[in-house]
C-alpha cells in the first residue's frame, strides 16, 4: 500500500487536527450563543420558566431514542463505501437509513400524541405548580426534532465524506438564525411557547439545507424507494445500535436525574443544575469534536487490517483529550463560580454542585476516545450493553436515596451522576478497548496518562489549595498565574505535537 492511499489520508494526523480546528472555531460560536439563551429567558420570564424550559428538554431528548442510533451508523458505512468506490453501497446505506426513519419517527409521533392524547388531564395533574402551558412547548419542540431526526442522514454523510468543515458551518448558522428568532419572539412579548415555534421553524429551515447539500456532495448518491434494502437496514440498526446506546445512553441518564430534580426539587433547582451542567458538557463538547472524527478514520484503517495505525490512533487521542479535558475541569472549578455568577447571578452559584460534576466528569470525558474506536472497529455492542446495566443501576440508586425532598441536594445527586459516569464510560469502557486492541494497561497509562497527568501537576496543586478564585485576593492570582504559566511551558515542552512546533519555529524565522 504507497503512501498516498486513501486509508492513510483519511487517517492523517494534519487531516485530524484540520478538522478540529475547524470544529472547535464553530463550537466556540455555539457555546457563546448557548449563554445567551438561558440568561434571556430568566431575566424576561423567570428561574422557574427557564426550569420549565429545561424540563421540556429532558423530556423532547428521550423522543431521540426512537431512532435507535440509526442516524448515527451512516458515517461509518459511508466511509467504508467511499473506501471501496461502491456506488450502490452508498445508495443502498442513505435510501435504507431515510426510509427507515421516517417509518420510525412516524411511529414514535403517533404513540406519543397518542399518550399526550389519552393522558393529558393526568399529566396535567402530575405537574408541578407554575408550569401552565408546559404541554404546548413539549408539542412544539417535539416536532422540531422528529424532523431533526428524519434528516439525520445527511450529517452522516458528510461525516463519511470527511467534510466536518461543512457540517459545522451549517450547524453554526442554523445555531445563530434560530437564537436571532428565539431572542426576537422573546422581546416582542412571547412565551415559552412563541420561544419553541421560533426554534422549530429554524430547525426545519437549517435541516432541508444540510440535506439537499449532502446529496450534492456526495457523488452519485440517489435518493429512491429502489435502493431501501431491508437487509442492509437491519445491519446498519445493528451497527448503530451499539452507537445509540453510547450517545444515548448518556442523554438518558442526565435527563432522568433532572426529571427527579424537577419532581423533588422544583424547576428553579433544576435550573440551576442545569446552567451548572451546561459548563462541564461545553467542555465535553470540546474534547468530543475531537474524538468522534476518529471513527471512519478507525473504520477504514481496520478493513485494510492495519491494527498498528489503530493503536497509535487511539493512544495519540486519548492522550490528548486527558490533555485538554483535565486543565479545563480544574479551570472550571477555579472560575466556574464566578462565570455562572456573571452569567446567570448569585442564586445560581453552587460550589459543591460545580466542584463534583467538573472533577467527576474528567475521566469519563477524557475517555470518549474509547467508545469511539469501539464503534470503528464495530466492536460496541457488549459494552454499550453492560453500560446500559451500570447507567440504570446508577438511576435506580439515585431514585432510591434521594426520595425524599428534605434530605434531598443538588450536591447529592451529582454525586450519583458523576460516580455512575465513572464507573462506566471512564473505568469499564477504556478497559476493554484497550483489550480490543492489544493494548496493555501499562502502555496505556504510559502513552496516554502519565504525560498530562504530570504536566497538570502546578494547578492541580493550585486548586487544592485555592479551591476557587471568587476571593478577591491579590496572592491568590499571583499563585494562579504562576500555575498556568508553568502548566503552559510543560505543555509546550511534553504535550504539542513535533509537527506544530516546527511549523511554529519555522514561521517565526521567517517573520524575523
Amino acid at each position: 500500500m504507497t503512501s498516498q492511499s486513501p486509508q492513510r489520508d483519511l487517517a492523517g494526523r494534519d487531516r485530524i487536527l484540520r478538522n478540529t480546528l475547524v470544529s472547535w472555531g464553530s463550537l466556540v460560536i455555539m457555546i457563546a450563543i448557548g449563554f445567551i439563551m438561558p440568561r434571556l429567558i430568566n431575566d424576561e420570564l423567570g428561574q422557574a420558566q427557564l426550569g420549565i424550559w429545561d424540563f421540556c428538554w429532558s423530556i423532547v431528548n428521550y423522543i431521540s431514542l426512537a431512532e435507535l442510533g440509526m442516524g448515527s451508523s451512516v458515517s461509518r458505512f459511508v466511509a467504508v463505501a467511499v473506501t471501496k468506490d461502491d456506488r450502490v453501497m452508498l445508495c443502498e446505506t442513505i435510501n435504507s437509513i431515510f426510509f427507515s426513519q421516517i417509518f420510525l419517527m412516524a411511529a414514535a409521533g403517533a404513540i406519543a400524541y397518542a399518550a399526550l392524547f389519552i393522558g393529558h388531564d393526568r399529566l396535567l395533574a402530575a405537574m408541578p405548580e407554575n408550569t401552565s402551558g408546559t404541554l404546548g412547548v413539549l408539542a412544539i419542540l417535539s416536532i422540531g426534532v422528529v424532523y431533526q431526526l428524519i434528516c439525520s442522514s445527511s450529517r452522516g454523510v458528510m461525516n463519511g465524506l470527511h467534510r466536518w468543515d461543512i457540517t459545522n458551518i451549517i450547524n453554526t448558522a442554523g445555531r445563530v438564525v434560530s437564537s436571532i428568532a428565539m431572542i426576537v419572539a422573546l422581546y416582542v412579548g412571547g412565551d415559552l411557547q412563541s420561544i419553541a415555534i421560533a426554534y422549530l421553524i429554524s430547525t426545519i429551515a437549517a435541516e432541508t439545507i444540510r440535506f439537499v447539500y449532502a446529496l450534492r456532495l456526495a457523488e452519485g448518491l440517489t435518493i429512491h424507494p429502489q435502493y431501501f434494502k431491508v437487509r442492509t437496514a437491519l445491519k446498519m440498526a445493528k451497527f448503530g445500535l451499539g452507537q445509540f446506546l453510547f450517545e444515548g445512553l448518556p442523554v438518558f441518564f442526565i435527563q432522568a436525574f433532572n426529571i427527579v430534580i424537577m419532581g423533588l426539587l422544583g424547576p428553579a433547582s433544576l435550573a440551576i443544575f442545569s446552567r451548572t451542567f451546561a459548563l462541564v458538557k461545553y467542555i465535553e463538547m470540546f474534547v468530543s469534536r475531537f474524538t468522534r472524527i476518529i471513527v471512519p478514520s478507525v473504520a477504514s484503517l481496520s478493513t485494510s487490517k492495519e491494527s498498528k495505525e489503530v493503536q497509535d490512533l487511539f493512544l495519540k487521542c486519548t492522550k490528548f483529550s486527558l490533555a485538554i479535558t483535565i486543565p479545563s475541569m480544574l479551570l472550571n472549578c477555579l472560575i466556574g463560580p464566578t462565570l455562572i455568577k456573571l452569567w446567570m447571578g448569585e442564586n445560581y452559584v453552587n460550589l459543591s454542585l460545580i466542584y463534583t460534576l467538573s472533577l467527576g466528569y474528567i475521566l469519563p470525558v477524557s475517555m470518549s476516545t474509547s467508545m469511539n474506536v469501539l464503534i470503528g472497529l464495530n466492536k460496541h455492542i457488549f459494552p454499550t450493553v453492560v453500560n446500559a446495566v451500570i447507567l440504570g443501576a446508577g438511576i435506580g440508586a439515585g431514585i432510591l436515596f434521594n426520595n425524599d425532598p428534605t434530605t434531598a441536594s443538588l450536591s447529592l445527586v451529582s454525586v450519583y451522576v458523576s460516580a455512575t459516569l465513572i464507573v462506566s464510560y471512564g473505568i469499564f469502557t477504556p478497559i476493554l478497548c484497550s483489550k480490543a486492541l492489544q493494548i496493555p494497561a501499562s502502555r496505556l497509562i504510559g502513552s496516554a496518562f502519565r504525560m498530562p497527568l504530570l504536566c497538570n501537576i502546578p494547578l492541580i496543586a493550585f486548586t487544592i489549595y485555592a479551591h476557587d478564585l471568587t476571593r478577591p485576593d491579590a496572592m491568590h492570582f499571583a499563585w494562579f498565574a504562576g500555575a498556568m504559566c508553568l502548566t503552559i511551558w510543560l505543555y509546550w515542552v511534553h504535550i504539542f505535537p513535533q509537527k506544530v512546533k516546527a511549523k511554529l519555529y519555522k514561521l517565526r524565522a521567517q517573520k524575523s
